[in-house]
């Protein structure tokens, strides 16, 4: 009897593997699919209709630095790369597919820093795609990050490089590495923490506070070498940070667009709002929970016991246990979102909620090791659950990413919008390159714009920016659509 009900979970669990394989592969082709359909949008055509003389990248640069925004490097990669793209041609969704790389790349390292030698290689790269796939179902914006270039350079790659950085600094403390490596993995964290805050503040912003947490830990320590390697770190970090927050620009946008923008009221009011987005939400997510239950399972079963148990003698189990990483994450979300809100005094764009979603996962993986030091001081911790428990989750896993909003939304689209939305895409294309360059031209309105692009359609206003953008991209006088 115990052999065939061992046979069974066997079975069972070899199911629920192939249902969540299946499951991730279905979100991964309509995520590429959605990849290979998306237009340029809003400031893609600003940025690809910049001059491509010598030099001017710098001052652009400069001036945007000046009056718009202090993400500098951001600033310097649009004029010098976005006008030489060809954003209306095959290259556009090429360029996007950076977006799901560089998603799985950073769950990646996430994973093999944070969760080794817990896992191996295999399953880290499991998670990772897992992880990519929950991602994408449930991100706030999906056209505001993985289809919309302007997003991937402002928000992918920053997050991108927040991993670089932080999982350097963990690769230092837990020595994953020789110590020969150190140097090389500090001078990682500092290149990737210029580049960082050069990109997108708030993120800078993430790792000086998580390279300051790193660096206290260190001190506690007594590590002398790594508090020095970690001190220099920290430096360059909050200098790179300030730069790109003190620039004169910022003060400029935020008194001509934000007129709330640093009042205590509207920001908290704007903090508290977008439920939907909300820390509440994504801690009740079905799928990271389905996700955390499984993966806890299978370390507390394939797991070294010996790794999991605290040493009482070393400083960092001393402190870093699960109540206070967790208020630490809290601490860390809750400041990020009211950070934004008290800069624009508005609710947070979908942009900004999908890399604080993005910010939470990754959280979340650095809360499990202690959670299952944890789990694992009880008599009925992880490694004794029975493999039913992982094989549940997983299944649960795999419907929850079918249900999942970005999901139905996207084999929706599929079905009724994109019969209408790729003909009438590519008719404008041709009649605004054929066009004179005195032309006003009319758009007929999309009657149903995809919903998981970021602003699909151009506006009745042909003096509205993004048409402005779009007529100067194509070299005609003006744009504009009518009807409904």
């Amino acid at each position: 009897m115990r052999d065939f009900s061992t046979k069974k979970a066997d079975v069972f669990y070899l199911f629920s593997l192939a249902a969540i394989v299946i499951s991730c592969v279905l979100v991964m082709i309509l995520s590429l699919t959605y990849t290979f359909l998306a237009e340029a949008s809003a400031d893609d055509y600003c940025s690809a209709s910049l001059p491509q003389t010598a030099g001017f990248w710098h001052s652009y640069a400069a001036l945007q630095y000046s009056q718009w925004t202090g993400r500098w490097l951001a600033m310097s990669i649009y004029p010098y790369f976005f006008p030489r793209l060809g954003i209306d041609t095959i290259n556009y969704s090429i360029f996007l597919l950076l977006a799901p790389l560089m998603s799985v790349a950073s769950f990646y390292i996430m994973a093999r820093t944070v969760l080794s030698p817990l896992i191996n290689r295999s399953v880290s790269f499991f998670v990772s795609l897992a992880i990519m796939a929950i991602f994408w179902a449930y991100m706030p914006s999906t056209g505001e990050l993985w289809y919309w270039a302007t997003g991937i350079v402002e928000y992918q790659f920053p997050f991108f490089l927040l991993v670089v950085a932080s999982a350097s600094l963990l690769a230092v403390t837990r020595g994953l590495y020789s110590k020969n490596m150190d140097p090389l993995l500090t001078g990682v964290a500092m290149v990737s923490a210029i580049a960082l805050s050069g990109l997108n503040e708030l993120l800078g912003l993430y790792f000086v506070a998580f390279c300051a947490l790193q660096l206290i830990l260190t001190i506690i320590r007594s590590d002398r070498r790594a508090t020095v390697l970690f001190a220099l770190v920290f430096s360059v970090a909050v200098v790179a940070w300030y730069i790109s927050v003190s620039a004169p620009g910022n003060a400029v946008r935020s008194a001509g667009e934000f007129p709330n923008s640093m009042r205590l009221v509207p920001a908290v009011l704007a903090f508290l709002y977008d439920p939907e987005h909300s820390f509440i939400a994504w801690m009740i997510n079905p799928a990271l929970i389905f996700l955390t239950i499984a993966l806890l399972a299978h370390m507390g079963r394939e797991g070294s016991q010996a790794s999991l148990k605290p040493d009482g003698s070393r400083a960092e189990h001393k402190i870093l246990y699960l109540p206070v990483l967790l208020c630490i994450a809290l601490l860390a979300w809750f400041c990020g979102r009211f950070v934004v809100s008290f800069a624009q005094g508005t609710i947070l764009p979908g942009r900004v909620s999908n890399v604080l979603f993005a910010v939470f996962i990754a959280s979340l993986l650095l809360l499990l090791p202690p959670a299952l030091r944890w789990l694992s001081s009880k008599s009925m911790g992880p490694a004794n659950w029975p493999k039913q428990t992982a094989s549940v989750a997983l299944l649960l896993l795999s419907m929850s990413l079918i249900t999942a909003p970005n999901t139905s939304a996207a084999i929706n689209d599929l079905r009724f919008n994109f019969a209408e939305y790729r003909p009438v895409i590519e008719a404008r294309k041709t009649e605004v390159r054929n066009a004179p360059d005195d032309a006003d031209l009319t758009f007929k309105k999309l009657s149903r714009p995809p919903r998981l692009f970021f602003k699909p359609e151009l506006t009745t206003d042909p003096e509205y920016w993004e048409n402005k953008c779009y007529a100067k991209y194509y070299g005609v006088k003006s744009v504009k659509v009518i009807g409904e």
